[in-house]
């Protein structure tokens, strides 16, 4: 995972029985171990200048937590869980969370965002697993939002595994009016990888089914 400013680079190596945390520079010099945890299979995000997140794997069946590390304080926290089905995307100055989910047995898909100083939840109208989407601002985020989920009845498992590919639309969500709106739903992508630049002029995407890169202009 790279720092925010990009002059870092932090990855996990499992050392003995735990999973160590190493950072180093931006060419991969001079790494150094800061942290380790018996969290073995955790993935992570660099979440800003101070903390890196760690996620366990998402799974309809197992529950999942979200723990964060602060580099300032030492100190190791859980910040989400137990929740089924969890994959998680910060937003890019750190203060909100968004979360997929799913109920017991891997069910109905829903997306919410997290506010981590306590101050509520927000239930989003399009369905989608997090890893679909990507933050344009604070107040923004756009998904790719599957028509086909009920095809699937263990999720995310199905989809993780390659048993299940989705048909995806573009939908921008704005986060303080709560309003949704679809941009683009034409064609069959199984869309991962979302990249939004930072002129909003095009949003780019793996389509997951045959690993095509593609690029959609969203505005002259």
């Amino acid at each position: 995972a790279w720092s925010p400013d990009g002059k870092s680079l932090a990855y996990t190596r499992k050392e003995n029985d735990e999973l160590a945390l190493v950072v180093s520079d931006a060419a991969g010099k001079n790494p150094r171990t800061i942290f380790r945890t018996p969290v073995l299979d955790a993935r992570i995000q660099w979440v800003d200048a101070n903390r890196i997140a760690f996620a366990t794997p998402p799974s309809g069946l197992a529950e999942g937590y979200v723990f964060v590390y602060s580099r300032a304080s030492g100190i190791f926290q859980k910040v989400l869980g137990p929740v089924f089905g969890l994959q998680t995307l910060w937003s890019p100055a750190a203060t909100r969370v968004l979360l997929s989910s799913t109920p017991r047995g891997g069910g109905r898909l829903t997306l919410t965002i997290y506010d981590p100083a306590g101050r509520g939840t927000q239930r989003l109208d399009a369905a989608s697993f997090a890893d679909k989407c990507a933050w344009g601002s604070e107040e923004e985020i756009w998904c790719a939002a599957p028509r086909n989920l009920a095809a699937a009845p263990l999720l995310p498992d199905q989809y993780l595994t390659g048993e299940f590919h989705t048909s995806d639309r573009i939908v921008k969500t704005d986060i303080k009016n709560s309003a949704a709106e679809e941009i683009f739903g034409e064609g069959d992508f199984d869309m991962e990888n979302l990249l939004l630049t930072k002129d909003k002029k095009y949003l780019f995407f793996v389509n997951r089914a045959d690993g095509t890169l593609w690029s959609f202009k969203l505005r002259l």
